[in-house]
């Protein structure tokens, strides 16, 4: 069950309303911002053009714990 948060899924529909109202905006377009709002997307897309990106690893179960290097940082997929 992958759930966003409501401000994410805000933030995408206002930008897709203003352009297609033609009204000018600042920040991404629908489709970047949909990008940035799954991390795990995000980080696949810039591993793919070589940007260096952290060590990064989806949890999906609390079985299934990758082994990690401390300091870590764990963030939900969705934001």
């Amino acid at each position: 069950d992958n759930v966003e948060r409501s401000d994410t899924i805000s933030i995408r529909l206002h930008a897709a309303m203003l352009e297609m109202a033609g009204i000018p905006y600042t920040g991404p377009d629908p489709i970047g911002a949909a990008r940035l709002g799954d991390r795990l997307a995000l980080m696949t897309m810039l591993e793919r053009a070589r940007v260096p990106v952290p060590a990064h690893a989806l949890i999906t179960s609390p079985n299934s714990l990758p082994s990690v290097a401390f300091p870590c940082a764990v963030r939900p997929r969705f934001e």
